[in-house]
């Protein structure tokens, strides 16, 4: 592999070279204790000096060729691969920091895990953003007529969502995969993006919350990016009014070249699954125009965000191997029931103004209480924030009612959710089903609750006159777990 760097930075890797005793391999804590001493980074970032002590030299000449460990090898010859720009220290110690390899080596190495964040935030900072010897970022693009003109060429593919002012901040929980994407987006090249998760966990909000930010100038935007733009490509408007296949080719020609000619904007698209699935399992009316986008991003000629759930990344992306390295995966998880609480807390004052009701946070807590006993299978925020609503709606629609929401507007409109009325007070409990079916199944807790909790979520109440099934199950598992014999406690219930 061959390296483009800069005077200093070569001093440094002629340090750690040089450190290596014979036999040995270059390591990650050796080449960035090196870049560490070499850059005076010590100066800005004191909190490594007791890991990145500076190298001690063992050879009196740099050796010709050094080994590298494994891990060290795999990023640098991705670094390799990037633009030809001379690296100097500062940027070299980023890009080794920032990827899960060097962050192991510090924190096994005895960096704080807590440290990390701080550390990790001050290279992202507009001292290490920049390349060294060059201006700050300004904005130039943002103020210009021919963001102007970009705009009004754009708008019949979909919408700037930079443009205007800054939008009400409605984003918590979800830090660490949005300072993910930010790193993605300041690479010098491979910086399109990729946002998986189950389908209602925040992917899209994500991205939404990253154009707030830049359009609020918020400090935990890297000043590179302020200069940036982010457009959400509708395939909807792309394809509108293009009644044949080459009207469709030549409008994705026009695209591309207007992105390719402005490298500020970032293109966003949302199910882009939709998009990219042309040509990977079957050709289709848009399959050489699909490709087109997949060869833009091949080539880094565009950053693209994209969001897609897991299910459809795996079945259309992941499938393409080329493709899917092409892009950084950032994984959202489903919220914990207290996050949610945060989520909809965020989002009472909105709900209080349009609706004109007073809301307890309690009610909150209800909410997400009763959509994790009742939709189980739906993932959170997505499931607590409709059901507010409907409650909301609920309330509003009985004149009769108060300017109040009461807990019987959460529950009639979770009932009219599931189709059925809930368990009320008295009737048997999750935990009473759980003790039963325990009682005579051993070692197998966890399952026992969730088949406990779902029967009873699709029983409703007791007295009803109900039809049709209440579950359907499929136990798997060895031979000899209890498979039958669950299904067997469960009958005699």
């Amino acid at each position: 592999m061959a390296l483009n760097l800069d005077p200093r930075s070569e001093a440094a890797r002629d340090l750690a070279k040089r450190a290596v005793p014979d036999g040995g391999s270059l390591d990650f804590i050796t080449l960035l204790a090196a870049l560490y001493h070499e850059s005076e980074l010590f100066k800005e970032l004191p909190q490594l000096g007791a890991i990145l002590s500076k190298p001690t030299v063992i050879h009196e000449t740099t050796p010709e060729r050094v080994p590298l460990s494994d891990p060290l090898k795999a990023v640098l010859t991705s670094l390799a691969n990037q633009d030809p720009e001379p690296l100097t220290p500062q940027q070299w110690f980023r890009e080794l920091l920032h990827s899960e390899a060097g962050q192991a080596a510090v924190t096994e190495a005895g960096l704080s895990k807590d440290d990390l964040p701080t550390v990790l935030s001050v290279l992202d900072g507009p001292d290490f953003a920049n390349p060294i010897g060059k201006p700050p970022v300004n904005h130039t693009w943002r103020m210009s007529s021919k963001r102007s003109k970009l705009i009004s060429e754009l708008s019949k593919f979909g919408r700037m969502l930079t443009e205007g002012e800054a939008s009400p901040r409605l984003f918590v929980q979800q830090e660490a995969p949005l300072r993910s994407l930010i790193r993605t987006l300041l690479k010098r090249k491979a910086r399109s993006a990729i946002v998986i998760g189950p389908p209602g966990t925040g992917k899209t909000a994500v991205v939404l919350e990253l154009a707030r930010r830049i359009v609020a100038h918020h400090d935990s935007i890297p000043q590179r990016l302020h200069d940036q733009d982010i457009f959400e490509l509708s395939p909807t408007f792309l394809r509108a009014g293009a009644s044949m296949v080459g009207e469709y080719d030549s409008r994705v020609k026009e695209l591309l070249e207007l992105l390719k000619a402005h490298p500020q904007v970032i293109l966003f698209v949302d199910e882009i699954h939709s998009l990219l699935q042309s040509g990977i399992h079957e050709r289709g009316p848009y399959t050489d125009a699909n490709e087109s986008f997949k060869q833009a991003i091949n080539s880094g000629e565009i950053a693209l965000i994209g969001c897609t759930t897991t299910d459809e990344y795996r079945h259309y992306i992941e499938a393409d191997q080329a493709l899917a390295q092409r892009f950084s995966v950032v994984r959202i998880d489903p919220p914990s029931p207290k996050a949610t609480v945060e989520i909809l807390e965020a989002r009472l004052p909105m709900l209080t103004q349009f609706y004109g009701l007073e809301i307890s946070s309690g009610l909150l807590s209800l909410a997400v209480d009763l959509t994790e006993e009742y939709l189980p299978t739906r993932a959170q925020p997505r499931k607590s924030i409709p059901l507010l609503d409907e409650a909301c709606a609920f309330c509003l629609a009985d004149p009769a009612r108060g300017k109040k929401l009461e807990e019987q507007d959460l529950r009639q409109a979770l009932e009219e959710t599931i189709g059925h009325e809930l368990v009320k007070e008295g009737d048997f409990t999750a935990q009473q089903l759980y003790e039963r079916l325990s009682s005579k199944i051993i070692g197998q807790d966890e399952p026992l609750k969730e088949i406990a909790k779902s029967v009873i979520a699709g029983l409703g109440h007791l007295a009803g006159n109900h039809s049709g099934p209440r579950g359907v199950f499929l136990f798997g598992g060895p031979s000899g777990v209890g498979k039958t014999e669950t299904a067997v406690q469960l009958a005699e219930v």
